[in-house]
Formats: C-alpha cells, structure tokens, sequence
C-alpha cells in the first residue's frame, strides 16, 4: 500500500483530544512568519480511538455515469431528503442519485436548466442552493431547486460564486481573476438577497467555504493570476478577518488556492492545491489542520493537488487530481485507497453512513459516481442487495463464474478482470457489478456476451434459454446482492 510523505513537527496536541473527529461536516492573508500561528504535530493516538476502518475490507460499486461529456467531473454533492444531489460539470446540470441499497447506486432524474456549470452546492431543510462558475462575468448565479427543478434566484455578476448556510441563511461568496469579492447573503425569513462588496478585508476569489464553530469560513486565491491562497472567518453581520496560513512556496508562475474544508470537533481541515498560472496544471498541494492556535501540516503532495475532502470513519479522506482517494491511518500517515475505480481526477466525497463512502469522479468518458461499502455491511444472504430475491453473488454467481469464465478471465488481460481461482471476493464482486445494468438485465455485457448477442472471444457459453443464464438474469434483477 501506498504511502505519502507526511511532514511532522513539535510537540503532542493529544490535550485538547487531537483532531477530535467524531462530529464533522465537509465542503468545497498575511504571511509574515511573525504572524503565522505556531506549528505543532497531532498526536497519532488521538486518532486511532475514533478511527473505524472496516477490518474486513472494502468492495467498490459499479462506476455510475452521470453525463457523457469528455472530462466530464461530479463537482459537489449535498444530500436533500432521500437523495444525494450532484453538481455536473461542464454541462449546466445536476442529478438526483439514490443509493438504494448498499450495493447499488442509481440516478433517479437528471435535471439541466444552468446557464454556466455549477460547481457547489447547500443544503437548507429540504431546499437546495448551487453556484455556478464560468469564465466571463456574470457566470457567478445561485439557483434554488424547487420539486427538483432549478431556478436562478441570484443574477450574479462576477465569474464565480461559491454557496453555503449558516443557522439557516443562505450565502454566496462571489468573485474572479481581477474583481473584488462580493457576499449575497439571504437572511431566515427574508424575501430577497442581500449584497455587500465591503466585507472582505482583503482581495480574493473565493473557493471553498464551510460552516465551523457558528461562524463561515472561506477559503480562497488570488485575484491575480499567481499569487497565494487565503482563508477568512466571520458572518455577514459582524463581516471577515483574515485567518494567516502558513504556506510553503513553490517558486514564481504559481497559483495558490483553498480547493477544500471539512469541519472536525477540534479544528478545521484546509486542502491547498497548486497549479500552474499558465498552463493550470497540478504541481502538487497540501492539508493543514487549524485548532487552537496551532497549525499543523499533515501532509505535503508533488504533481497531484487535493481536490476534496471528506470526515470518514473517524478520519480524513482526500481526492486527488491524480485520481487518488487517500486516507489517514491510526499512526498519521496518509495511505491510498485501493482498487479505487479508474479515473482522472477524484473531484467530490460524501460520507453517507458509517459504512458508505460516495466519491465524485472525472473521467474522459464524463461524470461517473461510485460508492466505497464495508465488507461488513455487506449481506450475508440472498436479497440483502435490496431486490428481496434468494440469488447471491456468492452462492449463485461465482461457481458459474469459476466453471465458465475464470480459465481466460482470470489469467489473461481483458476488459472484465478476475482474480487467479477466483479467491479475491470483493475485487471479483465489483468487477461483476460493473459489467450490469439493473435497469437493463438482459442488455448488461455480462449476459449479452455470455450468451453470444453479442461477440465474444469465450464463445456462448451461457446462451439464452439456459439455466446459467437465467441464473444470472435473476442475480440482476434481485439487485445484485453480494
């Protein structure tokens, strides 16, 4: 497994309880040395009490398309009611997805109505706000989500605008490359969007913001096209101060910028990421927690940025622009997921229930979702995938797998990998996933290959009629259960 370099420094903060990660909540100035706050290391134990990585593993979800455009990415997700929203980009859309079992993820409605891409999301009640982000001015509107349709309620007029809530009130923090920032800010019970270009103690595009200890927190870059990254903290009432970060430099022609917060108990986790300010690609990035006037570096990326985080199991999860999800161990060093679905970028995270990681990627095929589930929350018998039938992938599945496809599937390279004799369950679990449709049995590749519909190299070796095949199709349609 995979490690990345952790830097660590100074003394123990294992008296105020460390991280403290047991409540949290997850989104998207000045750097003189004399004014930074000081450094200091967290204790490793302190995490590894509230730590709850599953200890028999993990299985991963078939990867769920949500659009078809090239280097499509899910932006953010927020869940409202029963389902889990998702910001598209770079179509102006948005989906509704339920995870209606605990092996199955399916999109419920997909609705558009954006004029630019909307790249964050807040949840108030059972109402939903989205900001949008584009390239010129004015790109930067909010849009409420009413009965699952999009309306625009702020008409913005800088190139980006990210949302948030605060006890019940709603905020845009808008701006761009080259203008100042701007607050929209709705009250509780107020009929129209309030708006002030003076709250800011300093130039900056916001990014990322969150709500922590009763108060937002933005996080931010430059208005110039290099420069470095900033965070604030304050409300619309009593306006923002500037919060000092101490950042590592990488030289000139870099651009800076807070890609993403999560809220923790005892401090506030900052993701930075580094890109080139000509080209825009990663350079690298790190992740610092804030707490009690002590600012410690956890750790330090190269060629890869962070791009989202997520409060998980007792611990922090990031997202990569490598298409990395890492996550930090009991001892404090940061690991890397493995058999994470392919992908170009890991752009959103959202931790549904204790056992249910759901990650956000890029890919050059468009938006895909996939949920990471603990082996132990898994069924034990048939129907536990939610359709109520008695298949299994175990009893139904594999011992047709092993008589018919595991001599070329599992030896040689093909599009649909099993492991050697079949003794890796949860690896060879999502890769059978991954070849199905529920919502389409009969035209998932594994039954129209298996059954000769459609060319296949192993032949017809399931055709239709068959008992194997219509094992399988009742595998499908009982939801797959593991």
């Amino acid at each position: 497994m995979k490690r990345v370099r952790l830097t660590r420094l100074g003394a123990s903060l294992l008296a105020v309880g460390g991280l403290g990660l047991l409540v949290a909540g997850c989104s998207k100035g000045s750097n003189d040395a004399s004014k930074a706050p000081s450094i200091s290391t967290i204790g490793s134990s302190a995490i590894s009490a509230t730590s709850t990585r599953d200890v028999l593993g993990y299985v991963w979800t078939a990867q769920l398309g949500l659009n078809t455009s090239p280097n499509g990415a899910a932006n953010d997700m927020a869940t409202v009611g029963s389902v889990t929203v998702v910001a598209l980009g770079p179509a102006g859309e948005s989906a509704d997805v339920i995870v209606a079992s605990i092996t199955t993820v399916t999109v419920a409605d997909r609705t558009g109505g954006f004029l630019f891409e909307p790249t964050s999301l807040a949840v108030i009640g059972s109402s939903a706000y989205a900001g949008t982000t584009g390239t010129t001015a004015g790109a930067g509107d909010i849009y409420l989500r009413t009965q699952n349709i999009w309306n625009q309620v702020v008409d913005g007029d800088r190139p980006s605008v990210v949302v948030a809530s605060l006890d019940g009130s709603a905020y845009g923090f808008a701006g761009g490359v080259g203008t100042p920032p701007v607050i929209h800010y709705l009250a509780v019970g107020a009929t129209g969007w309030d708006r002030r270009d003076d709250l800011f103690p300093t130039q900056t595009v916001p990014t990322a913001a969150i709500t922590h200890f009763n108060e937002m927190w933005i996080g931010g870059g430059p208005t110039t096209n290099e420069g470095e990254a900033n965070l604030y903290r304050g409300t619309f009432t009593t306006g923002f101060q500037q919060v000092p970060l101490p950042l590592i430099s990488r030289g000139v022609n870099v651009r800076q910028e807070v890609s993403a917060l999560a809220s923790a108990s005892r401090g506030l986790i900052v993701a930075i990421k580094d890109t080139d300010a000509t080209s825009g690609q990663p350079l690298g990035g790190t992740i610092w927690f804030l707490g009690f006037g002590r600012t410690t570096l956890l750790v330090t990326l190269n060629q890869e940025a962070p791009l989202c985080l997520a409060i998980h199991e007792g611990t922090i999860f990031a997202g990569t622009s490598s298409g990395r999800l890492l996550y930090r161990d009991p001892i404090g060093v940061f690991l890397e997921e493995p058999k994470v679905p392919i992908n170009q970028g890991i752009t959103s995270l959202l931790s549904k229930t204790s056992g249910v990681l759901i990650v956000g990627q890029r890919t050059v095929n468009g938006a895909r979702l996939s949920a990471r589930i603990g082996n132990s929350n898994q069924p034990t018998g048939g129907g536990g995938g939610g359709g109520g039938g008695t298949t299994s992938y175990l009893t139904t599945v594999k011992p047709l797998l092993q008589a018919s496809c595991a001599s070329c599937h599992a030896t040689l390279t093909t599009p649909y990998p099993l492991s050697t004799n079949l003794t890796d369950d949860a690896t060879d679990y999502a890769a059978t996933i991954a070849t199905v449709t529920t919502q389409d049995a009969a035209g998932s590749s594994l039954l129209t290959k298996a059954s000769g519909d459609v060319s296949h190299a192993g032949g017809a070796p399931w055709p239709r009629g068959s008992t194997q095949y219509d094992a399988i199709l009742q595998w499908i349609n009982d939801n797959v259960p593991f």
